[in-house]
């Protein structure tokens, strides 16, 4: 996704692993879902697929992600949410 404006910075990005801690296997999140990495709720499609999908790449994500996988997917969903800010909030 292409996008202009503010990236979070390494400080934040760190922040995010300490407080949802960073997490190879999937597990069962406290309201129920299925989460792996720094906090990724799989998707329908994931779940059904049993794929992920990070930065063009598809990976089987059952037995777990490694630690590039599971940067790489947070740096993913950053970009994601930072697009939506960015777009919607001006200054």
């Amino acid at each position: 996704m292409s996008w202009a404006g503010k990236r979070i910075s390494q400080e934040g990005i760190e922040f995010l692993k300490k407080m949802e801690g960073i997490r190879l296997h999937p597990y069962k999140d406290s309201a129920g879902s299925w989460t792996v990495g720094v906090g990724h709720k799989l998707t329908h499609l994931e779940l059904k697929t049993g794929l992920i999908v990070i930065n063009g790449k598809t990976y089987p994500w059952g037995n777990g992600l490694n630690e590039v996988q599971v940067n790489e997917l947070l740096n993913q969903d950053t970009d994601y949410f930072q697009c939506v800010i960015n777009s919607q909030v001006k200054v």
